[in-house]
């Protein structure tokens, strides 16, 4: 009883890693000056369609916005249709040699 406890502890704590969006961090295009407030930060961030922001930086303190990052993979390239005829023949490994007699 108590492995099967443990088991299925285990494959929920499993369960769990990989489940947070990765955070794109990009400085705000409206907020001017010194950030000081991060909530004049986030209103700045959400007029440029952003989730939110935050002031970021010891000296130079700037409105960063934050939004989940987008990772789908670039769309693939349409490849051209094959020509009607003849056929290229399959490319060989490197080092292999072979001969016709």
């Amino acid at each position: 009883m108590k492995a099967k406890v443990a088991a299925t502890a285990l494959f929920l704590l499993l369960l769990t890693f990989g489940g947070e969006a990765k955070i794109c961090h990009d400085p705000s295009q409206t907020f001017k000056g010194m950030c000081l407030s991060n909530s004049n930060c986030i209103s700045s961030c959400i007029s440029e369609d952003y989730t939110g922001g935050y002031c970021g930086g010891v000296i130079d303190r700037k409105c960063m916005c934050t939004k989940e990052c987008d990772d789908a993979p670039p769309p693939l390239p349409s490849l051209p249709a094959p020509k009607s005829g003849r056929r290229r023949p399959p490319p060989r490994a490197p080092g292999v040699t072979t001969t016709i007699e």
